[in-house]
């Protein structure tokens, strides 16, 4: 299933993403607000008690210490005091007190009121509902977009299977047999045995369909395709190429007898009669066999010509039999390999019966 630019367009990320900056963005000047307040309120607090601290201490400044002390405390500076160190404490303000004729008689230090965190708590009543808001949006399109993308996911996945599976038969189709040719024969060398390439093809398909319809037709090859996976192995693979076309690749074919009873085999299996919604009919295949050469290097294009070679030499021969390849078989050129082994975009060849 191919991909189209609209559903690129459409993507949950794209959408998402402005809303979630967005609201990340409200979230962070309210936050911000917090901080950067609390901040400004002690800061202007601190600096308009040290003044009308030092106007007091000024009109004060020829009486004795203890009573600016005092009049420091009934003025809210609670814990104000003569500094008796060489250092203030932090947080603490300090006013240096001198007598008329300038001289220093000590210093007073009292700790600044700090509000603004309770000023900014004060607030939060009205904020707190917009941080609220903003961190359950920011939730909710965290968990749709994850949805979004899991079924974005699912249907690239159920998109990639179809691209490789036949619909009628659900075996493989032949893309991944392209695949899967060269990568059997290059481990059946490396093993130092022959591979084997099997093409199936139906006898008389065409007059089934003709003759039953296509709703038998399809089940019939639904039943070919279940009877034929009864025998390959998990070392195998088995394809569906065409209409009333299959493949079989074995990893290891054995001797020529070996590949050539395993054909014959597979032509018993598909002559056996076939229920099909109610009716019993009989059918045959042609099966054409390749082995691949231990003695040179694998070539997916040559054992397919040869394979195709044997399943013309097999229906000239009569059909419902099988043939093995040798040499003095004459090219049948019946399907171009070359076309569905290069073939990319997956379109099925057109063969008749």
């Amino acid at each position: 299933m191919p991909h189209t630019g609209s559903e690129k367009e459409l993507s949950p990320a794209a959408l998402v993403r402005p809303l979630l900056l967005a609201i990340l963005a409200i979230f962070a000047m309210n936050l911000g607000f917090v901080f950067v307040g609390i901040g400004n309120i002690d800061r202007t607090v601190r600096i308009l008690e040290e003044q009308q601290a030092t106007i007091l201490v000024q009109k004060l400044s020829s009486k004795p210490l203890a009573e600016i002390v005092d009049a420091l405390r009934q003025s809210g500076f609670s814990d104000a005091h003569i500094l008796s160190r060489d250092y203030a404490l932090p947080g603490e303000t300090t006013i240096l007190i001198t007598s008329p004729e300038g001289l220093r008689r000590g210093t007073v230090a009292f700790t600044a009121h700090m509000p603004g965190l309770d000023t900014v708590l004060n607030g939060m009543p009205v904020r707190f509902p917009i941080i609220i808001v903003c961190v359950l949006t920011v939730l909710f399109l965290l968990a749709r977009l994850k949805k979004q993308t899991g079924r974005i996911e699912a249907r690239r996945l159920r998109a990639q299977m179809l691209a490789h599976t036949d619909a009628l038969s659900g075996l493989p189709n032949r893309r991944p047999f392209r695949q899967k040719l060269p990568q059997i024969l290059a481990r059946a060398q490396r093993n130092n045995v022959a591979a084997a390439l099997y093409f199936i093809d139906l006898d008389s398909f065409k007059q089934v369909n003709d003759t039953y319809g296509h709703g038998v037709g399809d089940e019939l090859i639904r039943q070919v395709a279940s009877r034929l996976q009864t025998y390959v192995s998990k070392n195998d693979f088995i394809a569906r190429l065409s209409g009333d076309e299959f493949a079989i690749i074995r990893a290891n074919g054995g001797t020529p007898n070996e590949a050539l009873a395993f054909g014959q085999s597979l032509v018993d299996a598909i002559a056996t009669p076939f229920d099909l919604e109610g009716c019993t009919l009989r059918t045959g295949a042609s099966v054409g066999i390749s082995l691949s050469d231990m003695g040179h290097a694998p070539n997916a294009h040559d054992i397919c010509r040869s394979a195709d070679d044997a399943l013309y030499a097999a229906k000239k021969d009569g059909r419902s039999c099988a043939k093995l390849f040798t040499t003095g078989f004459k090219s049948s050129f019946l399907v171009d390999r070359d076309a569905w082994i290069k073939d990319s975009d997956g379109e099925e060849q057109t063969k008749s019966a």
